[in-house]
Formats: C-alpha cells, structure tokens, sequence
C-alpha cells in the first residue's frame, strides 16, 4: 500500500490584466494491491484558485470549476472546490480484467482521450479488459 500527499502550487503575475492567478491544490492518494488480482486507488484533492477572467467568468455562470465540479464562492473572484477519485481492479482471469469506479474515464494513449472530453468531472464508469 501507497500512501502519497498530492500538493500543486502554481501563482501567475498578469500584466495584461494587473491581477495576480493562483492556484492551490492539497490532497491525499491511497493505492495497493491485495494479493496479485485486485488492486485499488483512491485520492482527495481541495482546491482554492483566483482564475483569468475568461475562466472566473464561466465559473460564475455555471457554478462548477472547468473539469472539476462544483464551486464555493469565496468572494473576490476566489474559489474553492474539491475532487474525490477512487477504481479497483479485479483480474478476473489471465486475460480479462475489470475495473469500476468514480473517475475521468479514457480511450486512447497520451494524455488526452481519443473520445471523450478531458475537461469532463468524475462519474462512475464499469471497464473490461480482453486481451487476445
């Protein structure tokens, strides 16, 4: 079992718009395995950023951070807003595995999904694996 603290720090300095951009993001990660065919991962992350105006402005009008959910507003073009993650695997046998869980599901290699918005929240979802 892992256990990992999950920081993300990022702070911008805009001339264009005489503000200053931040972003400020904790969580935890908990991943393992428990015998060789299932395996888990969860994660919690709590968020407050001060967005560009093009973004604050979408906030505002639709009450949800672009690929995270819903927002609190904390005054001052500040929000605050949280994600929680988690899947567990089960090797069914030598070939077929599964999966199930409460994530950003992908099809396809790299980091954006050949199919699906990469901007999309977290939503449960059931996987199969086949190897031929």
């Amino acid at each position: 079992m892992k256990i990992n603290p999950l920081f993300d720090l990022a702070y911008k300095k805009s001339p264009d718009y005489n503000q200053t951009f931040y972003n400020n993001t904790r969580g935890i990660e908990f991943k393992g395995d428990i015998g060789r065919r299932f395996s888990f991962y969860t994660a919690f992350y709590e968020n407050e950023a001060r967005f560009a105006p093009y973004i604050t402005d979408y906030v505002n009008e639709h009450r949800v951070a672009p690929g995270q959910g819903a927002v609190k507003i904390l005054g001052n073009s500040k929000f605050d807003f949280s994600r929680a993650s988690a899947y567990f695997t089960i090797k069914a046998s030598k070939n077929i595995t599964i999966q199930a869980g409460h994530y950003k599901h992908f099809i396809g290699e790299g980091y954006r999904s050949l199919l699906l918005s990469d901007n999309s929240f977290n939503y449960p979802y059931l996987r199969f694996f086949c190897r031929i």
